[in-house]
């Protein structure tokens, strides 16, 4: 399951889920509005995957060193869906493994980038 942040517009649901990415917006259910954290904590608790803009949730990740949820992050110039949905999907689904066991996936205008759970296994650079 994809939960879209409320950050990101409600139609990124529908587009997820029509490509087979089982989605849902965050205003639908029923919680909003809520902090980051209650986010985070609700897509631990359910493996749920965090679709965002917002940085706090990797900040989130660094400071818990939590090994979930995973969190997807948009720093694209344009991310409505209708233009930049394919782009998504296509690495949603190249890093499915690693997003399913635990990982930060940044997706820009130009590349994505996975980092694997807990961050402190790795070196930051």
């Amino acid at each position: 399951m994809i939960i879209v942040d409320m950050n990101l517009s409600p139609e990124w649901a529908p587009l997820l889920s029509k490509h087979g990415l089982e989605s849902v917006h965050w205003r639908h259910l029923g919680l909003a509005p809520a902090e980051d954290r209650e986010i985070f904590n609700h897509a631990g608790r359910t493996r749920a995957i965090i679709l965002t803009q917002d940085l706090d949730f990797g900040v989130i990740l660094a400071q818990t060193n939590a090994a979930s949820p995973s969190v997807v992050l948009l720093r694209m110039a344009d991310v409505d869906p209708v233009n930049s949905g394919l782009r998504v999907i296509g690495a949603l689904r190249t890093c499915a493994r690693e997003l399913a066991d635990g990982a930060i996936l940044t997706i820009d205008d130009h590349r994505h980038r996975i980092r694997i759970l807990p961050l402190s296994r790795e070196t930051q650079s």
